[in-house]
């Protein structure tokens, strides 16, 4: 996810330059703002400059301006000396150009004639000689600085002025980053007062590449806004156009759509033609864009084309540039391994060549760039040798790619640090070693290597949980979620691991699984914690719900193809979207100043702690091929292994069904029970409660209605058992005090009366991409007449004991009051119908009224902003604990939005429940627990009375405890 920072070369005051030349047809700066149309003769030198007729030009500019001096019309010389040098300058003629400047700006100086714009252009002009070919032997903020100094002091907010705060916001890096956001901001401001259509696009095109580095889902967004909303009404237009085409296709090949990616490649190619105005780096940048798409579509036919001709435009466009021609090579290198990797090490070798001089150039003595071109091909080089069978050889590149980000030891091995300015980069190096590592652990039993493999794997996490608690973008989280995981699965099948170093591979499977969500929570933490009075939190939620609002009325607008409304939207919607990557910025640089930037890494020693005497944590983690079951208990950590994980998945399936459905299931699970409890069946004797941290389909089934080994009874019998997402968010649950007292919220909007009210407004348009809800009526909201009696009957047992609770029911059971309330209790029971999206999970939730008496959704991603202090929810809902499995983060359900609101314990079902049945099993419930129980005792009891009345698995076994 390494940045491409191309995007300097057509920005600011040099992309107006690069701009101006249309057809060929050249103008200068600030024509109207410098008085350039009262030059005489301009026409004529502009006419022999466009012919290339340089010296012409020159010559008619100077018997022009002998004019102007014998009137001592001095700011008129003063332009036209600016107007010849600026001629050079584009020419390439950096020395006359910078003498030309010079000898100005002196002269201007001298006679005391400082304040106005022409000298504001002639220090604009040396600020551009610096990046040259030459330099003045200042540096461009040096420039830019003496440009904003004068023009504040003419008041100045013309587009110079913007342009200049623009330069300055480009210029400031590293520790001065920060400073540079506010100058851009400022300057996107000024031109929006300014009406400025082509800076505006420019300001967010910058805004956006250079600090979204963590949010490339959010910047492709933006890329395809500014693309959207961008002017196409005169050349200028077209040219900035083709960076922002460029940006949609690389951004779009960041996040893996590659078809995408390529037909916006495509068209920047085409619009770079069309408009005559070809950026000798973008030209060869494409092609190489390209084939790196086709290599990860597997499509050989059109990589090999794309290699060609990225190889034959290269040569064509004169660029005496070492750093890119090895860059090219080590491009076609690295993508030909899904092909060839013989051929991958071909072009790799001839990157290596080219970059180091035939090997005799030191790596020490190289600069930044090219040490990360180098790593690139070592990396490289070491996955084509992987590919090869060849671990031994492949260990010798990447330790080599390491070293370079690291530095050496005493023995000249790796350091094996995680320097945070080198996250993206090293990522990709780590990921790859644990690759190289496991296999060459596979076949050598080699101490020294294990050591560093480990160290490896070590650093991998660390990188990898500092860039999820980063980034903002989900989907983005979410593909580190499968990176992680797959790491995971390296370190498990590196033999002996999980035998002789359980702690280790416990570790990593607990950090794993839950990955996105744990990062979530820390992120919001840490953004609460260090934000005062959490202004940037609320600023971002702001922010996000008015976009939402936006899109939703954009979709609306499109729909009745209402264009200048949708025009409008779109703008604004991009500004917002802008906004929001500024804020997620703020955000994220605020969360790196934190000290205890992660939680306690010694998971297995706090999960240890946490264990009494009577309970065991049983963590499983699935690969493709096995099963492990780490148990935790006082005595300490054990693995065991399951040999067969799809033997393990098809029955868990299959146990779920027959379950859910009223089945018999005793056959099914005697054999899961055989797989999963046997092989612990010690462990499971000596405790008396379980924790289960599941994964894969195994989040589906309820543990407690395993057969017990040793007794033949189901496990219920003889164990009260909680369940949770991951050790580390198990560990976050049980770190929270229990409430002392267990106040109630009870709500239940019951929906009577199957004929009266509607849908919540705009409910459709909130989800326009679930097809179910799209479909939905209120009739489809059937009434749920004992989830009053539910609730009375709870109210009236608390009431009892002498506990404080509250009823919300039918219309008064609102999502506005659910919101206000939730603040103020222990415990918030919630009795309603609950809904699983298939399709986007944060669209799961559950249904009450609204405050305009419609049926509004409760979704996930609301309950993030819940206000509460409760210690634990229950969802008397059906398929509220169930969703879509995703690889590498487990069930995407609703109890998630409450454990990242900060609920340690939540209750939910794994199927549709039977709504009088499941009264009485709440019934049940609070029973118990006012008696005194843990929540996991009470519910183990109140599922005991269940079978003691009769009622059959399917109307209690579904409902579990994700919590203590």
């Amino acid at each position: 996810m390494k940045r491409s920072h191309l995007y300097t070369l057509l920005f600011l005051g040099i992309s107006l330059l690069l701009i101006s030349k249309v057809n060929a047809q050249y103008g200068p700066l600030y024509s109207s703002l410098r008085g350039y149309d009262s030059i005489s003769n301009w026409r004529d030198a502009n006419s022999a400059y466009n012919q290339k007729d340089v010296p012409r030009a020159i010559q008619i500019l100077d018997s022009v301006e002998t004019i102007y001096a014998a009137q001592k019309n001095f700011r008129k010389c003063y332009l036209i000396e600016n107007e010849k040098g600026a001629m050079f300058y584009n020419t390439r003629d950096y020395a006359k150009s910078r003498t030309i400047f010079e000898k100005n700006l002196e002269q201007m100086i001298s006679s005391g004639d400082t304040l106005h714009y022409e000298f504001a252009m002639t220090l604009r002009f040396l600020g551009y000689l610096t990046t040259g070919k030459t330099t003045t032997g200042k540096n461009k903020i040096y420039y830019i600085e003496r440009q904003l100094a004068l023009l504040n002091k003419m008041n100045d907010d013309s587009p110079m002025m913007v342009d200049c705060m623009g330069d300055m916001g480009l210029s400031l890096r590293g520790i001065d980053k920060d400073n540079g956001l506010d100058y851009l901001l400022k300057a996107k401001k000024m031109a929006q007062k300014q009406k400025m259509k082509i800076a505006i696009l420019v300001l967010d095109n910058t805004i956006t590449n250079r600090f979204a580095g963590e949010q490339p889902f959010l910047e492709l967004q933006v890329q395809e806004c500014l693309y959207e909303t961008a002017e196409r009404k005169i050349y200028r237009d077209s040219v900035a156009l083709v960076m922002v085409a460029y940006h949609v296709g690389t951004k779009s090949k960041e996040i893996k759509e590659y078809e995408k990616a390529i037909t916006y490649l495509d068209l920047a190619d085409s619009l770079m033609k069309a408009t005559n105005n070809p950026h000798k780096k973008l030209i060869t940048k494409l092609p190489i864009e390209k084939l790196e798409c086709y290599s990860a579509m597997g499509n050989k036919e059109q990589f090999v084309k794309a290699v060609q001709h990225a190889i034959q435009v290269f040569y064509q466009t004169t660029l005496d540039v070492k750093v890119s021609e090895t860059g090219l090579y080590s491009s076609i290198g690295n993508n030909y391994l899904p092909f060839d990797a013989d051929s991958s090490l071909f072009y790799l070798n001839k990157a290596y060549q080219i970059l180091t001089l035939n090997g005799t150039l030191n790596p020490d003595s190289m600069d930044q760039d090219q040490a990360e071109l180098l790593a690139k091909i070592y990396n490289g080089q070491a996955n084509a040798l992987l590919e090869k069978g060849n671990s031994e050889k492949a260990i010798v590149p990447i330790l080599e790619s390491i070293k370079i980000f690291t530095g050496v030891d005493d023995q000249n091995n790796p350091n094996f640090t995680c320097n945070e300015q080198d996250d993206y980069a090293l990522i990709e190096t780590y990921l790859i070693a644990s690759d190289v590592f496991t296999h060459y652990l596979k076949h050598h039993a080699d101490e020294k290597m294990l050591q560093m493999g480990l160290k490896t794997f070590y650093c991998c996490d660390t990188i990898m949980r500092r860039l999820a608690i980063n980034i903002s973008d989900q989907d983005a989280i979410l593909n580190f979620a499968k990176e992680y995981k797959g790491m995971t699965e390296n370190l498990l099948d590196i033999p002996t691991i999980t035998s002789k170093n359980p702690e280790i591979a416990f570790h990593f499977v607990s950090k794993s699984k839950g990955y996105q969500l744990m990062a979530d929570i820390n992120r919001h933490v840490f953004s609460e914690k260090f934000s005062k009075e959490d202004t940037l939190w609320n600023a971002k939620n702001e922010i996000t719900e008015t976009l939402r609002l936006t899109q939703e009325e954009k979709k609306r607008a499109t729909k009745i193809d209402q264009t200048e409304l949708l025009d409008s939207l779109a703008n604004i919607e991009k500004d917002l979207l802008v906004d929001l990557i500024v804020v997620n910025y703020r955000i994220i640089q605020n969360q790196k100043n934190l000290d205890n930037y992660f939680e306690d890494d010694n998971v297995l020693k706090i999960a240890q702690n946490m264990v009494d005497d009577s309970s065991m944590l049983v963590d499983i983690y699935q690969t493709q091929k096995k099963a492990y079951l780490f148990c935790l208990n006082k005595s300490g950590l054990t693995c065991v292994e399951i040999q067969n994980s799809e033997k393990l998945d098809i029955l868990a399936t299959q146990f779920y069904k027959e379950v859910k459905t009223g089945g018999d299931f005793e056959n099914t699970a005697k054999a899961l029970s055989n797989m999963l409890l046997n092989p612990i069946l010690d462990k499971i004797t000596a405790s008396k409660t379980l924790t289960i941290i599941p994964d894969n389909v195994l989040y589906q089934i309820p543990f407690e209605l395993l057969t017990n080994p040793k007794t033949g009874k189901i496990l219920l019998y003889s164990h009260a058992i909680s369940y949770h997402y991951s050790t580390s968010l198990w560990i976050k649950s049980q770190g929270k005090k229990a409430s002392t007292t267990n106040t109630l919220l009870a709500i239940a909007p019951v929906f009577e009366n199957a004929k009266s009210g509607t849908l919540a407004e705009n409910f459709r348009g909130k989800y326009l991409e679930d097809p179910y809800l799209q479909k939905m009526t209120r009739e489809n909201i059937t009434p749920l007449p004992f989830t009053l009696l539910e609730i009375n009957d709870l109210s009236k047992l608390f009431s009892s004991k002498g506990i404080s609770n509250t009823k919300l029911t039918n219309n008064l059971a609102t999502k506005e009051s659910f919101f206000d309330q939730a603040k103020n209790y222990s415990i918030l029971h919630i009795a309603t119908h609950g809904y699983v999206s298939k399709t986007t999970p944060s669209n799961s939730g559950f249904f009450l009224y609204s405050n305009n008496n419609g049926i509004d959704l409760l979704n996930v991603g609301e309950l993030f902003n819940l206000n509460t202090t409760a210690d634990l929810v229950v969802l008397s809902a059906c398929n509220s604990g169930v969703g879509p499995i995703y690889e590498g983060e487990g069930v995407m359900a609703l109890p998630r939005g409450f454990i990242y609101a900060g609920v340690p314990n939540v209750m939910a079902s794994l199927w549709k429940v039977h709504d009088a049945k499941t009264k009485e099993l709440m019934l049940f419930f609070y029973t118990h627990l006012l008696n005194g129980n843990t929540y996991s005792q009470a519910l183990q009891k109140a599922k005991l009375d269940c079978i003691q009345k009769g009622f059959l698995p399917l109307d209690w076994a579904g409902f579990v405890l994700i919590g203590r």
